[in-house]
């Protein structure tokens, strides 16, 4: 949390994001920022912003198996495929889930 961080500068989180985010995504990390007037869209509906709060702060968290839907680099691609292409490469996934594609598409962009 930033609770003395001034809300009208709060859009700084955004930048240290997009500025951090291969380095940390690479050590298998994931950063989210939240923060009064996000305009980061959902994932999968561009109308809703889920990245609000009435105080600016940043969510750190170990990357998990469904994170290869926010893999946007060639750094965070490498750990996502050291940590989990090994269960991708045996077919552990079905079709269904839609990770197997999600993978795959990474995979030809980072390849």
């Amino acid at each position: 949390m930033f609770p003395s961080m001034d809300v009208a500068h709060a859009d700084r989180l955004q930048t240290a994001w997009n500025g951090c985010l291969e380095y940390l995504n690479g050590r298998g990390l994931m950063l989210s920022p939240f923060f009064q007037g996000s305009k980061q869209p959902a994932q999968y509906n561009p109308d809703f912003h889920p990245f609000q709060a009435p105080f600016p702060i940043c969510a750190f968290r170990p990357m998990t198996l469904r994170d290869i839907v926010f893999i946007m680099n060639q750094d965070g691609f490498r750990e996502y495929h050291r940590r989990f292409g090994a269960k991708y490469e045996a077919g552990a996934f079905a079709a269904s889930t839609g990770l197997p594609q999600l993978y795959q598409r990474a995979a030809e962009k980072f390849a």
